[in-house]
């Protein structure tokens, strides 16, 4: 699960799990991102719209991290 936050400057990963502002969590496989989008789910747990760029840098990021510690056999 990633921790996301929504501070002063818009939605950010939370590694820490202790950042300020509200929080959400969402799963790390790529179709919970896409269904979080759809349904604006992560929007109403945030309390507010996440722009467009957001979403893009988010997934991104996240995709990069779990490509990184996939286990290759």
């Amino acid at each position: 699960m990633v921790r996301l936050v929504r501070g002063a400057d818009g939605v950010a990963v939370d590694p820490t799990g202790r950042a300020p502002g509200r929080g959400a969590y969402l799963c790390r496989d790529p179709a919970c991102w896409r269904v979080a989008e759809k349904k604006r789910s992560l929007e109403r747990a945030l309390g507010g719209p996440i722009r467009r760029e957001d979403w893009l840098r988010l997934s991104a990021g996240i995709l990069n991290s779990v490509q990184a510690t996939s286990i290759i056999p």
